[in-house]
């Protein structure tokens, strides 16, 4: 060989480099993927794509030498796309890398698609970023499956956050599908991919080699194509991240930072409202545990005891004959509670005199026969082709309503302008379920999680946002901040509550009642108030103490945290400490033993007692009462102060001069507001 034509071939193996002060990146010269990292500030390097991967285009592997591939490094410094053509199958495909400070930037779209062939795209044994370094701890969510003939939940996923060294795991059999991952050294850096996809966009993969244990981060499958819709184009991001957050240490706290200042924000209507469920019927009982007018005694009595402060309540089993009934119809108040006047009466006297939005807890998923509005071509099927059966409630089985045929029908917005027709509804609703597991296997195709999320789920969500309408759910399997504002069930992981703070807000962690370790977290109300249960009324059974307790315990405190973002959360089996963007800090205990949430030398929360500012006022409260001196924010040292017991008829009030503190003798379960003069 000649000398000009080995130096031609080195040149012709040699990668394409993105370089700035933090990262070399080299990708390969002949295929649209990274080869190799070099993280400036700490010296380590990092593994891309292996040769032998491929992209499997509709479930089939297509080898490099299929495509035509055009290399295109004429835009600005720092990127470099490559243009894909299928000549067989006429497609063409467009990467788009641009190397920005700490992250890599990937963005591939479908160019063309004349004959309309393409489906899905498969990164196939093709990882976008490995670590083989022995000295790394891996943090990732770690999801299971319902098989589909167990009797409930079928289908249904859920998972685990783990965290800990790479020693510690074992070899993954193959890759584990995922949303959120990431890998760290804490005195060097961590690393991470991020999409822009919803249901398992990413996949992850401990292998052994040689004894050698290696982390890699995959692109999962990317579907192009979701029934009559087109995907956006698939974006993600290879990240490098610092020590976002100022504690000292890069791990999993700086990559839950980064992520959360990335998705989008909820609407704010509950971000300041206290939310919760008010139970009124099911046909099991004789009579309803509450009527209209209980539940107006519900509003106003809250409404009296926080001085005012916004309310969203959900009526239960509001509709025909209770909860669970009448569905998919929600056209027909429960003549149990009151008459259809007194609905639209206390909607009026919640919105103008009580601050209040007046909504309801309805369902979209389930449909029984014999019930009005039945209908067998909106249920999903079996892989049999059996209509999809769900559970049982009061006795009588329910079927899966799949929302994509629900919607392509038209009817579920049919079913929801009688809804509205019926009812008066403004501002807020609650539905239960509401999954985009509902899958179906139709004769024209697989319905599965993505056709539900995107041919289902989001229109009937655009739906109630196009009328002011804001959404909130029971619970969720993916990543749904974007698309509905909050969940009633927080659920686990509670390792992701810093992750998603702020941007989809909660209702509650536990079923019954909530404890110091749910309230430190950030934790409201998600169990329903009932007015009257086993013979008790709402005030001698219990049901109001533990309603006030979870307002002042729990959402005030809650609220105070919305107010700003937190930028540390280290969480384990013990304790959770949390630090916010103001000097705000969090510890609690996971045994309930211990809960102290501090602003400088200023207490907001001290176990059962509360000292929460906001706006021009402080909040106070003491579950079991207390005597103390409380150290007052800046702005009110040294100003009069108001000081009034609320919930009272007379509502005691007094005014003084503070100095940097004040003396509150808090009697139990007794609201007082302090108020600027």
């Amino acid at each position: 060989m000649r000398k000009n034509d080995a130096t031609m071939k080195t040149e012709a193996e040699r990668g394409i480099v993105l370089s700035n002060e933090v990262l070399n990146i080299e990708l390969f010269p002949d295929k649209p993927v990274p080869r190799t990292y070099l993280h400036m500030p700490s010296g380590m390097q990092f593994g891309g794509a292996s040769p032998g991967g491929v992209l499997a285009v509709n479930g089939t592997a297509m080898p490099w030498r299929d495509w035509e591939i055009d290399v295109d490094r004429s835009g600005l410094p720092g990127r470099v796309s490559y243009d894909l053509r299928s000549v067989e199958r006429g497609f063409a495909i467009r990467f788009d890398y641009q190397l920005q400070g700490y992250v890599l930037a990937l963005k591939m779209t479908v160019v063309s698609d004349p004959r309309n062939v393409l489906r899905t795209i498969k990164w196939q044994n093709l990882s976008l970023l490995t670590c083989d370094a022995s000295d790394i701890t891996i943090w990732r969510e770690e999801w299971s499956q319902r098989d589909w003939n167990e009797e409930i939940g079928r289908g249904l996923w859920g998972s685990e956050v783990v965290e800990k060294h790479i020693t510690e795991f074992g070899a993954d059999i193959e890759p584990r599908p995922n949303t959120y991952c990431c890998f760290f050294q804490p005195d060097k850096v961590c690393a991470t991919v991020l999409t822009n996809g919803r249901y398992f966009p990413l996949s992850n993969q401990v292998t052994v080699d040689r004894e050698q244990k290696q982390y890699s981060l995959s692109l999962g499958t990317y579907q192009y194509r979701i029934r009559k819709r087109f995907a956006e184009p698939l974006r993600a991001q290879v990240a490098f991240l610092p020590d976002l957050n100022g504690d000292g240490r890069t791990d999993a706290s700086d990559f839950q930072l980064w992520v959360n200042r990335q998705l989008p924000q909820p609407w704010p209507t509950h971000r300041t409202a206290i939310w919760y469920k008010i139970y009124c019927d099911d046909p099991k009982t004789e009579q309803p545990v509450t009527t209209l007018a209980q539940a107006g005694e519900i509003i106003e009595r809250v409404h009296r005891c926080t001085d005012g402060l916004p309310q969203i309540v959900y009526l239960v089993g509001w509709q025909y004959d209770g909860h669970d009934t009448g569905y998919p119809s929600l056209d027909k108040v429960n003549r149990k509670l009151g008459s259809r006047d007194e609905l639209w009466q206390l909607h009026r006297k919640a919105k103008e005199q009580l601050n209040t939005i007046l909504s309801y807890h309805i369902n979209l998923d389930d449909s029984y026969p014999h019930h009005p509005g039945w209908d067998e071509s909106v249920i999903g099927l079996q892989p049999d082709g059996e209509l999809m059966r769900w559970e049982k409630f009061n006795d009588i089985m329910s079927y899966h309503i799949t929302h994509t045929k629900d919607v392509e029908s038209g009817k579920v917005f049919e079913r929801l302008e009688a809804m509205m027709r019926e009812v008066p509804l403004e501002g807020a609703i609650h539905l239960d379920a509401f999954r985009n597991m509902n899958w179906s296997w139709e004769p024209d195709g697989f319905i599965g999680a993505i056709e539900e999320l995107e041919c289902g789920v989001k229109p009937i969500v655009d739906f109630f946002r196009s009328r002011g309408i804001d959404v909130t759910i029971e619970s969720q399997n993916m990543e749904w901040c974007g698309i509905i504002s909050g969940k009633l069930h927080v659920g686990r992981p509670l390792d992701l509550v810093q992750l998603r703070h702020g941007k989809i807000l909660f209702g509650g962690r536990s079923w019954e009642t909530e404890t110091l370790w749910d309230w430190g977290l950030g934790s409201s109300i998600n169990w329903d108030v009932i007015y009257s249960e086993d013979g008790k009324d709402f005030y001698s059974s219990g049901a109001w103490t533990q309603l006030l307790d979870g307002i002042y315990l729990g959402t005030l405190l809650y609220h105070f945290y919305l107010e700003r973002e937190m930028t540390v959360a280290h969480i384990d089996q013990e304790t959770a400490r949390l630090r916010f963007s103001d000097g705000v800090t969090t510890f609690v205990k996971r045994d309930n033993s211990r809960l102290l949430v501090t602003h400088g030398d200023v207490v907001i929360a001290d176990n059962y007692d509360r000292f929460i500012p906001r706006g021009a006022s402080i909040y106070a409260y003491s579950r079991d009462g207390s005597s103390r001196a409380w150290n007052l924010p800046a702005m009110f040292r040294g100003k009069t102060v108001e000081i009034r017991t609320l919930g009272d008829s007379n509502g005691r009030a007094s005014t003084m001069r503070t100095s940097d503190h004040i003396d509150l003798e808090l009697n139990p379960r007794v609201p007082v507001k302090i108020t600027l003069g």
